[in-house]
């Protein structure tokens, strides 16, 4: 990805700020990886592709982004969109999950080997080589 920070630092690198091209390049050179970011955290495909579009708009709108920064920018703007949208479904829907019961039943709490199996799932997500490509 280039150098590092305090390798640019020593040369004199100063950072510039991206131009509208360079950040709408960002996101069109990352598109598979953000609209798969975008599926995790939503699950939903449709709504996976609106969050990405609206956080190249919002890219669009907001100024003073490094260029140095712009992948990064693009996966936060996306992640910042699913996490608001999803977020936004979740409450319009908890009014019909406020008093509700289950209706088949007592659920037993997870073993520990469910609980494991869990956070292995967790972590090789995390590990995702597509959220390492920089």
């Amino acid at each position: 990805m280039g150098a590092s920070k305090r390798e640019r630092a020593s040369s004199g690198h100063k950072p510039s700020i991206a131009s509208i091209a360079e950040i709408e390049n960002a996101f069109d050179t990352e598109s598979e990886l953000l609209q798969w970011i975008a599926w995790l955290i939503t699950g939903d495909q449709g709504l996976a592709a609106r969050c990405v579009a609206d956080a190249r708009k919002l890219s669009r709108e907001k100024t003073g982004v490094f260029s140095d920064w712009l992948i990064q920018w693009a996966r936060s703007a996306t992640i910042q969109r699913a996490i608001e949208y999803s977020r936004d479904l979740i409450t319009s829907a908890s009014h019909q999950y406020e008093n509700a019961r289950c209706v088949h039943g007592e659920h037993t709490p997870l073993t520990i080997e469910q609980i494991e199996n869990l956070y292995a799932c967790r972590h090789a997500v995390t590990k995702h080589p597509a959220l390492h490509n920089t």
